[in-house]
């Protein structure tokens, strides 16, 4: 049965945020970015990390330049979101102060800052939780299983480290090493963005048939034009 395990409970966020509420340590936004700002209106902060801004200050707070100079009992939220996120974890790991991406912050701190991968996903999987169930009972194999429950938990608490194994690999995306499609092979590209998907496909399976490309955004699709505009 799919276990649902909100977050990990080793304390570490429930003192982080406590810490941050009660103002006893420096508190600062890792980047100058939008998500960064609607944190920043909501919560007090002490300063800005942007290791390669010109400017000095952001939103009327000092910005710190470089990793080496935040001091080691600060409390850093990294507003960072995409797939970068997992290096710079790495970075900051390297160094004494504490910190917490702003996903797991903004959650523990009930702030009205929208996260859209998640916004609605804690409410499905409650409300709709014998379907997620039935797909993880479906799975045939174990590592299947265990990667469904770490997405699925990962949407449900927002904890990064539901993640741990999980690599960046979008080109290969599609492309596991258990499938081995025939000659004729039909692929849909539905969201191809610029076609980098498609021409992975193209170059592992060149007895393909078809392809079936759907974008929506116009200026992607013109892009995935020009790459794919040699191929039949």
């Amino acid at each position: 049965m799919l276990q649902l395990r909100e977050i990990y409970r080793d304390g570490y966020a429930e003192r982080f945020i406590e810490d941050w509420r009660n103002g006893k340590c420096p508190r600062f936004l890792f980047g100058t970015n939008k998500l960064a700002r609607d944190i920043a209106c909501e919560v007090e902060v002490d300063g800005f990390i942007n290791t390669v801004a010109d400017e000095t200050s952001y939103m009327g707070k000092p910005i710190v330049h470089a990793l080496d100079d935040v001091p080691e009992n600060a409390l850093v939220v990294h507003c960072v979101i995409s797939w970068k996120v997992k290096h710079l974890e790495a970075i900051l790991a390297r160094h004494q102060f504490r910190y917490l991406d702003s996903t797991r912050f903004s959650m523990e701190m009930h702030l009205q800052t929208p996260m859209f991968h998640f916004t609605g996903w804690a409410e499905d999987i409650q409300l709709n939780f014998e379907k997620y169930d039935k797909i993880y009972e479906r799975l045939a194999d174990q590592e299947s299983r265990d990667t469904f429950h770490n997405l699925v938990n990962y949407k449900l608490s927002a904890d990064w480290r539901y993640l741990r194994g999980f690599e960046n690999r979008q080109t290969e995306q599609y492309f596991e090493d258990f499938l081995n499609f025939p000659d004729g092979a039909v692929f849909a590209d539905v969201g191809g963005y610029h076609g980098e998907t498609s021409l992975e496909f193209i170059k592992r399976y060149p007895g393909y048939g078809r392809i079936h490309f759907f974008e929506p955004q116009p200026d992607n699709m013109k892009c995935a034009q020009e790459s794919l505009r040699t191929y039949p």
